[in-house]
């Protein structure tokens, strides 16, 4: 491949990294795991990078390329949890980013704004369970510890808190004049 494919592919991966890692950090369990199949699924990528279809997006793209990896991943580990998501948790999980990638900005932090706006007006319990899933990396038993809830309630807690933040975001589009 020559060098103009080269910068392109380069360009792309940019764009995307931070919404591929994002991604891999919901799907999987291990952070160790998580960079192993960031890397792997670049080198996927730029090795049938003459199948990918430029009027098709990337991102997609590329998150299905980690996804078949980290499923394959989790097969072949057996009983040891590797996903920390379903089938249909995951394919959400690629609409809402998609969503992202689809708000104003110029660049995946310009877009992650309106989501980061949306979790900060969350009262503070919502705020506390997403950051501790997504941040501290917890599950919800562990959460449920920590906000006083048992498990069953502190997933009740995430699934609000994630549908007020869509709400907020879908109410930001429309106030500025976007498509939801």
């Amino acid at each position: 491949m020559g060098g103009h494919q080269r910068r392109l592919f380069e360009a792309l991966v940019r764009e995307h990294a931070q919404a591929l890692d994002l991604f891999l950090r919901a799907l999987l369990r291990d952070p160790g795991d998580v960079d192993d199949v960031f890397q792997e699924a670049l080198i996927v990528a730029w090795r049938r990078l003459a199948d990918y279809d430029p009027e098709r997006r990337f991102g997609p793209w590329i998150r299905g390329i980690a996804r078949r990896i980290a499923l394959h991943r989790a097969h072949a580990a057996g009983a040891r949890p590797v996903l920390t998501l379903d089938a249909a948790a995951i394919d959400a999980l690629e609409g809402r980013i998609v969503h992202v990638e689809s708000l104003p900005g110029e660049a995946m932090e310009d877009r992650l704004e309106h989501v980061g706006r949306c979790v900060e007006a969350l009262p503070e319990r919502m705020r506390d369970a997403l950051r501790y899933r997504y941040d501290d990396e917890l599950g919800a038993n562990a959460i449920g510890e920590r906000l006083g809830l048992t498990g069953p309630n502190a997933r009740k807690v995430l699934e609000r808190a994630r549908a007020r933040v869509a709400d907020c975001i879908r109410r930001r589009l429309a106030v500025m004049g976007g498509t939801t």
